[in-house]
């Protein structure tokens, strides 16, 4: 059959006649011999010798043994479970893999604390070991060797006070070793006052911010739940007054849904990027969709493994084009 003969044809089109006019034949059983000949002078084996069930069943129990082997080795070396501590209104959520995967969510702090006096609070304790794996490929039979790669309670903890501390400057978040609750030690106790404090920063920023967008007909859009919730954690904590209520305090109409806020920058989300600050929201759309990051981005790290399959699979339809533009480009 001559390679170029969709070349001209109402083919390039996608019109449907076409499609029926070419009289396409399923492939015979000669046709399959050849092409696994083909593959076993190009690569060794055929297709289906490689990815078995068997080969597949190996790979598992490969990647089984590896994470059996690093909980043992764990054991002996000895680790202790990790308590987040969550001081602000809202919970807590680490996009990721690793952090999907295991549902690391962290409760937000309760109106009330559970004793009167007390400071309210969420309460996550991470106490297992958690797993990621390394692809090393396939070995000589064509098995794929996956090695399980082990993380600690206290580096998944990191990611919280990383998140939300470091990036969007809270305060408010802070973790320990140890199952205990915080009010069991002095130090720890001395900790969550201070988280407290830059808990109240964090909230007169907040109603600072809903100030500024109320006194703006068109901005009061986007005076959020969020800006409530830190006003009534200052006003139960005696910071403000209940006289000092803003007009903002209660929901406002504006016949538009508030739009939600960038979490580095508190402005308006409009896009899978940031306008104002940079940060990527959804690398999934800002890359296949928008192409405004190269594949591998930091951001990926946020995608979920649904989102992650969807990119690659991008990735190989434009090397595809790549290559086929290339090749014209030659000929």
């Amino acid at each position: 059959m001559d390679p170029n003969y969709l070349e001209g044809s109402e083919v390039s089109t996608a019109s449907a006649e076409a499609i029926k006019r070419l009289n396409i034949q399923p492939p015979t059983d000669q046709d399959f011999d050849r092409e696994a000949q083909r593959q076993r002078a190009t690569m060794g084996k055929a297709f289906d010798e490689v990815f078995t069930a068997a080969n597949g069943d190996e790979a598992t129990k490969r990647l089984l043994k590896s994470q059996n082997e690093e909980i043992n080795k764990m054991k002996r070396i000895g680790f202790r479970p990790v308590t987040i501590i969550n001081l602000l209104p809202f919970k807590l959520q680490i996009n990721g893999v690793l952090h999907s995967r295991y549902n690391t969510v962290v409760p937000p702090a309760p109106p009330e604390p559970q004793k009167k006096g007390g400071i309210p609070y969420g309460r996550r304790v991470l106490d297992r070991i958690y797993f990621d794996h390394k692809d090393l490929g396939s070995d000589m039979q064509g098995i794929d060797q996956f090695i399980a790669v082990p993380w600690l309670p206290i580096e998944l903890a990191q990611d919280f006070d990383r998140e939300y501390n470091e990036i969007q400057g809270t305060g408010a978040v802070f973790f320990y070793e140890g199952d205990n609750v915080p009010e069991s030690s002095p130090v720890l106790a001395h900790q969550l006052k201070e988280a407290q404090k830059s808990l109240f920063k964090w909230c007169e920023k907040r109603c600072q911010e809903a100030d500024l967008e109320f006194a703006n007909d068109e901005s009061r859009k986007n005076i959020t739940e969020t800006h409530r919730e830190a006003w009534r954690i200052l006003n139960r904590a005696a910071v403000v007054k209940d006289d000092e209520k803003p007009a903002w305090l209660h929901s406002i109409s504006t016949g538009r849904v508030a739009p939600e806020l960038c979490p580095n920058c508190h402005k308006p989300k409009d896009s899978a990027i940031c306008a104002n600050c940079g940060v990527v929201h959804n690398p999934l759309v800002a890359y296949r969709d928008l192409s405004m990051i190269e594949f591998g981005h930091v951001s990926f790290g946020k995608m979920t493994d649904e989102e992650y399959k969807e990119a690659v699979k991008e990735k190989e339809k434009r090397d595809k084009r790549t290559s086929q533009l290339n090749k014209k480009a030659g000929s």
